[in-house]
């Protein structure tokens, strides 16, 4: 893809990026107004002493669009925030990239030199919106959106159309997958898979290729000091079928709603905060306890005999889901511990249903993937 940058940088994320967007917009009207001192605006928000915070308010004030920054980000895997993406609160918006969100399109985040974060290789991340450049553990997310659409100047030019998009995939890579699997391309959207492919197709297969155990460990040794590097197969109902599932996978990344698993229960009322020193997992149901159901716990919270409290937990959660990894992140772990000493919303318990929900499936996708590039004879891919 010929066109990618680095993720949003802010520099001070625990100012410019919060839980909601109410609160990201208060602490940007709360530098507009005249008053207080920039001395006590400082001390409350913790601002550091080198930031220029009286050019800052100026320019705040004088932007009478000032809300349009504020936007939601993929700030961590399935973790999405609301975040300030504009100067001078964020030091690296990366407008160009930014731009490419402000129609619907598809990007794949990948990390290069796995061994930067550790174990296997899974520096492969789907969005559709904008995203923070440490969405990956140390950050380095490259983003590679899939539609560009002009810049003022290229429409000031009469180059393009102010909404025609063009494909950002690299022509001799897109004749290549015309060329070896017969299929015939479509300039925007999706094929039928059976005579005609689109770049939303190519896209779901280089997610779904990246995904698969069997090429993270086949290619361990590239992917740990570089870029991944995609194989084109010749077999068309090979890349048709890759392709569907990497659709599945792009979807339930980009919107965990959409997962078919079912939702794991959370069982017990209470004050839904996230005590310290957890999440907890236990990944053998306790006995007697009067709650029914099976496999493994993700606490919230632990029992409190005095008060009568019960511990709150989500169940069932497997094991593999618990450990389950991407971009560095454990997801299902991290996105409660990040809340730590938070009282969650209703909709932010029914959120990590779905991330958990929506993890179990990936697994089972990944290894359909895997099984599917098995039975057509392995790797290298057939006619790659």
């Amino acid at each position: 893809m010929p066109f990618n940058a680095l993720g949003s940088q802010t520099h001070r994320d625990d100012f410019a990026v919060g839980f909601d967007r109410a609160e990201v917009r208060a602490r940007i009207e709360a530098l507009r107004r005249t008053t207080p001192s920039d001395e006590a605006i400082r001390d409350t928000y913790g601002l550091p002493v080198d930031w220029d915070l009286r050019a800052v308010r100026r320019s705040l004030r004088a932007d009478v669009e000032w809300e349009a920054p504020l936007r939601r980000v993929l700030y961590r895997p399935f973790d999405w925030r609301f975040a300030y993406l504009a100067t001078p609160i964020c030091d690296r918006p990366r407008p160009g990239l930014l731009a490419q969100f402000s129609d619907t399109n598809l990007a794949l985040g990948v990390g290069r030199q796995g061994l930067a974060v550790g174990g296997e290789w899974d520096l492969a991340i789907a969005l559709d919106g904008p995203v923070d450049g440490n969405v990956f553990r140390r950050g380095g997310a490259q983003i590679f959106p899939l539609y560009l659409l002009p810049t003022p100047a290229e429409v000031e030019g009469g180059l393009f159309q102010p909404d025609e998009r063009r494909v950002n995939l690299a022509p001799r890579f897109w004749d290549d997958i015309a060329g070896r699997t017969g299929l015939a391309p479509l300039e925007t959207g999706r094929g039928d898979l059976s005579e005609t492919f689109g770049p939303e197709d190519v896209i779901a297969y280089i997610y779904a290729v990246l995904s698969a155990p069997s090429y993270r460990g086949r290619y361990a040794g590239q992917l740990s000091d570089d870029f991944p590097r995609v194989p084109v197969t010749g077999d068309a109902s090979l890349f048709a079928d890759l392709a569907t599932l990497g659709h599945r996978l792009i979807r339930i990344h980009t919107d965990p709603s959409t997962s078919a698993v079912p939702l794991p229960r959370f069982p017990i009322p209470g004050t839904n905060v996230v005590e310290r020193g957890h999440p907890r997992f236990d990944e053998a149901r306790p006995t007697g306890d009067g709650v029914e159901g099976g496999g493994g716990r993700s606490y919230l919270s632990a029992d409190h005999p005095r008060t009568g409290l019960r511990g709150q937990f989500w169940e069932p959660v497997p094991a593999d889901v618990w450990n389950f990894r991407i971009g560095g992140f454990h997801p299902v772990q991290e996105w409660l511990k990040d809340r730590r000493e938070r009282a969650l919303s209703g909709d932010e318990v029914d959120h990590h249903s779905r991330v958990i929900a929506a993890v179990a499936e990936t697994l089972a996708l990944m290894r359909s993937i895997d099984e599917v590039i098995h039975d057509r004879g392995g790797w290298p891919l057939v006619g790659s």
